[in-house]
């Protein structure tokens, strides 16, 4: 009988200890999961899940080079964006024998830079330049749409100086094709691509739209200079009035004609 009395109260006793024991014991840390971010869904990773964008790869494409066949075929297209190049270095010469030291000329700033940039393109479709990879010349395209959209706003604001007549006309019918050229070189440098084929395809593509948009950009640049040079036509006989021939000046954004 005493046996069995001492052996229920280890067993109580037991019991009691147990549970003191658990209440003093921290609570167990909880691992809550968040939502993905919009426009991220979740990847397994056999632990947590983490999250991935849309449309991402593990590892980004390497950046390639052109081969020896690659750059034949793209000879031609290199051509024409050179030639283009050197008709706007001309039709900037012209602004430049006119600029005043003291003044900067956006359009030709802007001009200039493109014809740069697409001289750069030119040399990289022979395996020569500056680019040296076909990621480069992606970047350079990206540069390029953006400084079109900058000469864009600079030739907008010099049209609106331009008196209505057929050379305006002209110019905003060059000029507003623009953006349209400018947003499909964007949507083609964006566009991803996998293995070597389908790059050689959008190398070929930015190449296409490059010169789609420096052969408009040709045209807005000879333009300006036409509309420049009438509208100080117009001005100059208006000076007639108050100065002979030989002693009228004239300037228009920063100029002197």
């Amino acid at each position: 009988m005493w046996l069995n009395l001492v052996g229920d109260v280890k067993s109580l006793t037991k019991d009691i200890s147990d549970q003191i024991m658990a209440e003093n014991k921290p609570p167990e840390k909880q691992v809550y999961m968040s939502l993905p971010r919009p426009g991220v869904q979740p990847v397994e990773t056999g632990y947590l899940t983490s999250p991935q964008k849309h449309g991402t790869t593990s590892k980004p494409p390497k950046p390639t080079k052109l081969d020896q066949e690659e750059q034949a075929k793209l000879a031609k297209s290199g051509l024409d964006m050179k030639l283009m190049a050197s008709e706007v270095d001309q039709e900037t010469e012209k602004w430049e024998e006119r600029i005043t030291q003291d003044e900067d000329n956006d359009i030709v700033k802007r001009a200039k830079n493109m014809s740069s940039m697409a001289f750069s393109m030119y040399q990289f479709t022979r395996g020569e330049g500056a680019l040296k990879t076909t990621q480069d010349l992606f970047t350079q395209g990206e540069y390029f749409a953006e400084e079109a959209n900058r000469l864009y706003k600079v030739v907008r604001q010099f049209s609106y100086q331009v008196p209505a007549g057929p050379h305006k006309k002209e110019l905003m019918e060059h000029l507003d094709q623009i953006p349209t050229y400018v947003q499909q070189l964007q949507f083609t440098v964006k566009n991803p691509t996998v293995g070597k084929a389908a790059t050689f395809t959008k190398v070929d593509n930015v190449i296409q739209e490059t010169k789609n948009l420096m052969n408009v950009i040709s045209k807005v640049v000879t333009t300006c200079f036409v509309c420049a040079t009438k509208v100080v036509n117009h001005l100059s006989k208006l000076g007639l009035e108050t100065k002979p021939p030989e002693e009228l000046e004239v300037e228009f954004w920063g100029c002197r004609f």
